[in-house]
């Protein structure tokens, strides 16, 4: 399998795919089987930026530029100044990394210099296998490394960097894979790079990826089945709420979604419409809110149906569309995965009663 699979595009709209240049031959690992440490004519030395950016004329005729080599990435000092030159001329770049020098203040700057695939190199799913493997390699601050980004784009709501793992597999780690596979998801990581003869070697060993994911799909469907079996058993709890119950769950909704700025008016937001139904039935049961005092609004995507939209959140809300705000429609095309998860986007309950909000 291709380095670079997970950003390869549909078709190729420059002459090369992908140019790989070394910033630094400097690594802080001792890893058993790098080429540096068995060569005792090895040149530690980092390009000039100034050098960089005379080739970088040449960026423009290729669709990725992978900043890497046998040294780390992240130890050239100049790193986000070349990155930004790769996007200032047209090309997507990224690196691979063994991560344990990604600290958190570099982490935005990555993503804000507009970074688009980060790898991380693994030699095991667990510590004691990867730690021996990459000498003064450290585990699990690697994972945490990962996790920490993600999260940062997640908080960012950012596509990119695109992560993926870069799996160094020897004969002391093949075994491990079925657990990379679990480790990957637990850490948010979908794509995971294998070579060729290493996709070859896990099918020798009777560990063909077609059996991994049926039985990572067999797994994910048994959770699956056992959550909706919880969820279930919640919505019939749900229709015999007492009104304590409805009391405090409403309470706690409010204090966790609810707006707490508007001066004379309560608000709350989501896109559940379980919370939607609870959180009316606690405002007309509990806060006894005549129908006459009830506004919302929609946020959505430009892929909705508007109509459609409307006429869901008002039989969701048992609120008259009359009573609705214009629908707004954020100008941007939502991601597929988005269109998925929010079919009908969020939906805004305004309860306009200065007694209720200052209660």
């Amino acid at each position: 399998m291709n380095l670079l699979q997970t950003v390869r595009l549909p078709y190729f709209s420059k002459p090369f795919f992908a140019w790989q240049i070394e910033l630094t031959t400097r690594c802080r690992l001792k890893c058993r089987m790098c080429i540096r440490e068995g060569s005792a004519k090895w040149q530690v030395r980092d390009m000039k930026i100034e050098d960089f950016r005379k080739i970088s004329a040449y960026f423009s005729k290729t669709e990725n530029i992978v900043l890497q080599g046998w040294g780390e990435p992240l130890l050239y000092g100049n790193l986000i100044d070349a990155i930004r030159i790769v996007k200032d001329m047209g090309a997507r770049p990224g690196f691979v990394t063994s991560g344990g020098t990604l600290e958190r203040e570099l982490v935005s700057e990555l993503i804000d210099s507009g970074i688009d695939f980060i790898g991380f190199s693994l030699a095991g799913a667990t510590a004691k296998t990867h730690n021996a493997i990459r000498i003064h390699s450290d585990f699990e601050l690697l994972i945490e490394n990962i996790l920490f980004l993600n999260a940062v784009k997640k908080e960012k709501k950012l596509d990119k960097p695109l992560i993926h793992i870069v799996y160094l597999m020897l004969k002391d780690n093949i075994t491990e894979v079925p657990a990379l596979v679990e480790l990957a998801e637990r850490i948010g990581t979908r794509d995971i790079i294998l070579t060729n003869t290493q996709r070859r070697r896990i099918s020798e060993k009777g560990r063909s990826f077609e059996s991994i994911e049926r039985r990572r799909a067999s797994r994910l469907f048994n959770e699956k089945a056992k959550r909706q079996i919880i969820i279930d058993n919640a919505k019939k709890e749900y229709s015999r709420l007492s009104s304590e119950d409805l009391k405090l769950i409403g309470i706690i909704l409010y204090l966790g979604e609810g707006g707490k700025t508007s001066r004379g008016m309560a608000k709350l937001a989501n896109s559940d419409p379980e919370i939607i139904k609870i959180m009316m039935r606690f405002f007309r049961e509990i806060c006894k809110v005549p129908d006459t005092k009830f506004r919302a609004s929609i946020h959505t995507f430009m892929h909705a149906n508007v109509e459609k939209t409307e006429r869901y959140w008002s039989k969701v809300s048992g609120i008259s569309r009359s009573q609705f705000y214009k629908t707004y429609i954020k100008p941007s095309s939502a991601s597929l995965q988005k269109r998925k998860t929010l079919p009908f986007g969020t939906f805004d309950i305004y309860v306009c009663d200065t007694k209720l909000f200052l209660t």
